[in-house]
Order: C-alpha cells, then structure tokens, then sequence
C-alpha cells in the first residue's frame, strides 16, 4: 500500500512496507485503510503530546483539511 511506506518512515507503524512512495500527510486514508490512519494518527499524538495536537491542525488548516482531521483527533483522544 502507498501510504504505509510514508508512516513507516515516520515510524507510526510497525510493517514494513514493500515498497517506498513519497506521501502528502492525511491524505491517503481511504487507500491505506481508516483503521491504519487512525492507528498511526493515535502513534503520532502520543509521541508528540498537545504540541503534535497544534500542530498537525496547523497543517491541517494550511491543506484544507481540518473538517477531516479535527473528529480525527477528538476520537483518538477519547
């Protein structure tokens, strides 16, 4: 899968994917699978604690996607 290859290399998964692809962020969660994004989304917020809260809605916002990523956030934090 496309996007595994992007959340291995910022070790958000434990697979090792197959072959490499270059990724946009959150943008791939239809073709890796929504359990998987919210798997590695979940990886991500723990390892970068609220600052990786503020910041991946940065760059949500900057993408247009914050309306996605925001109940994203809300449900892995619950």
């Amino acid at each position: 899968m496309r996007g595994e290859s992007a959340l291995a290399l910022h070790e958000l998964i434990d697979n090792i994917p197959s072959a490499v692809h270059i990724a946009v962020p959150m943008r791939h969660r239809s073709r890796i699978g929504e359990t998987l994004a919210l798997s590695a989304l979940g990886r991500y917020l723990r390892r970068n604690g609220r600052g990786g809260v503020s910041e991946l809605q940065d760059i949500a916002r900057e993408l247009g996607a914050l309306s996605v990523v925001r109940p994203a956030v809300e449900a892995v934090l619950a």
